[in-house]
């Protein structure tokens, strides 16, 4: 049921997903095959489940006739079992979209911390960005709206009032916006709707601290087709520094392509993983004949021409850092292509990870996308495990001890000391622990002036679905 391309990726072939057995229902099994009605694509979506759902076991038969079910996901709900938080069908345009980073509007994410409007993160190129918006600046209002009006909504849940007002989804849509700067200066500026890029990276920099410099990269916005080109540019800058440490952020890092995680991982520990296992690949018992290892190579290759192959994985091995140590700050969001990078990194021959901040999300599994019908499946394929076996994290990576440390929910800019899991890392540096006691906090070298961990409610955009391996 699968077709193999470079070196042992394997994706689904729909076309003899199609064939396989459909359900006892009498009226489900005379449905024409080649029909995109919503019957027949839900009992395609049935039939593809039967073959390649990681969990077969726990797959149920539909109560329902598959003309009953409105949509794919509501057919989803029916037949797999609870703990499948994962699986998901959505347009195809809209999958194209999400995976490739497209997206559309002003390029500003919003979030709420002790009432109070606040910049999560600008994307690079939007008119926010260009405009100079920057995470951590205070909204003052958004058209003739304050900012408070939002807040309002946002505690009750008027997510319809929310997205209003920020009108219509057209190009060149424009609204006054005013915030005020870092600096506690007002600013104002019209933004203008338009198509821009999500960037997987937000941020680099250098922290001088008493344990030496340390180099920071915020990485929250997935795993992207885009992400290979990002990191290519941002560790070649990177490569020229002087550093002592090295703290990965992939707090909100929902996870992506594992050509890209794979490609990250590299670049962190070079010559350490090279042409060693990076992951192993579980599937259910119809398909266990490719189970299979990779390397950080098969994976990085899987998403390139035979011409580009070899001289792409050198320049990354060529630009890798060798580390022999890493640092990875984590929140609840943190999940599947994020969390293998830990799993597989975190393994003695290979790196000394500590993990610090939240538990992460908890999702060591991910899906081959397969299209039909203009929709997208992203249904449960595989488990991932690291060299020496082991993925048994659904619930969740858990950091190291005493690393625990809440996620201050007011955004900071990235890799301020002022951010409570940021100054943790620094403590770990410079102490051994992450969290001083308060006798020590009085005489130790303290970064956070202002710190505050506050209630809020975040606005995410889209995010990705889970783990992927590249078409």
């Amino acid at each position: 049921m699968f077709q193999k391309f470079r070196l042992g990726v394997w994706i689904l072939s729909s076309s003899l997903l199609a064939s396989c057995g459909g359900s006892d229902n009498t009226d489900n099994s005379k449905l024409a095959n080649s029909s995109c009605s919503r019957a027949a694509i839900n009992q395609h979506w049935y039939q593809t489940l039967q073959n390649d759902y990681l969990w077969l076991e726990e797959l149920q038969t539909p109560q329902n006739a598959f003309s009953q079910y409105p949509t794919t996901n509501t057919l989803l709900a029916d037949v797999l079992p609870v703990k499948d938080r994962f699986s998901v069908a959505l347009s195809t345009d809209d999958w194209d979209g999400l995976i490739s980073g497209s997206e559309f509007g002003f390029g500003i994410q919003l979030s709420v911390s002790d009432d109070k409007l606040f910049v999560f993160q600008t994307f690079t190129g939007s008119s926010a960005h260009l405009a100079g918006i920057q995470r951590g600046q205070e909204i003052i209002s958004i058209g003739d709206i304050p900012a408070s009006t939002f807040v309002n909504w946002l505690n009750n849940a008027d997510i319809q009032s929310y997205h209003q007002a920020f009108g219509p989804d057209q190009a060149g849509y424009q609204l006054t916006f005013s915030w005020r700067d870092l600096n506690q200066q007002e600013q104002v500026a019209v933004l203008e709707k338009s198509a821009f890029k999500v960037n997987s990276l937000a941020d680099n920099k250098l922290i001088q601290t008493n344990a030496g410099t340390v180099a920071y990269l915020a990485f929250p916005n997935g795993f992207l087709e885009s992400t290979a080109d990002e990191l290519d540019a941002v560790f070649a800058n990177i490569k020229q520094q002087d550093f002592d440490h090295f703290v990965l952020d992939l707090r909100h890092n929902t996870g992506g392509l594992l050509s890209a995680s794979a490609r990250l991982a590299l670049y962190l520990a070079g010559e350490r993983i090279d042409r060693q296992t990076f992951i192993e690949i579980e599937h259910n018992a119809n398909n266990a004949e490719f189970n299979a290892s990779y390397t950080a190579e098969d994976l990085i290759w899987s998403n390139l021409n035979n011409s580009d192959q070899f001289q792409d994985y050198q320049n990354v091995l060529n630009n890798s850092l060798n580390l022999d140590s890493l640092i990875v700050l984590t929140n609840k969001s943190t999940a599947s292509a994020s969390e293998t990078l830990i799993n597989s990194l975190d393994i003695e021959a290979y790196l000394d990870v500590t993990v610090i901040g939240e538990q992460t999300f908890g999702k060591p599994v991910g899906f081959y996308p397969d299209e039909y019908c203009d929709e997208t499946l992203l249904a449960l394929n595989f488990q991932t495990n690291n060299a020496l076996g082991f993925g048994d994290y659904l619930n969740g990576i858990p950091v190291d001890s005493g690393c625990d440390v809440t996620d201050s929910n007011m955004p900071y800019p990235w890799g301020s000391t002022d951010d409570p899991i940021v100054h943790a890392s620094i403590n770990y540096l410079q102490s051994g622990v992450c969290k001083l006691d308060e006798t020590a906090e009085k005489t130790a070298h303290k970064p956070i002036i202002n710190g505050q961990n506050q209630r809020t409610v975040n606005i995410p955009r889209k995010t990705l679905p889970g783990m992927l391996i590249d078409r």
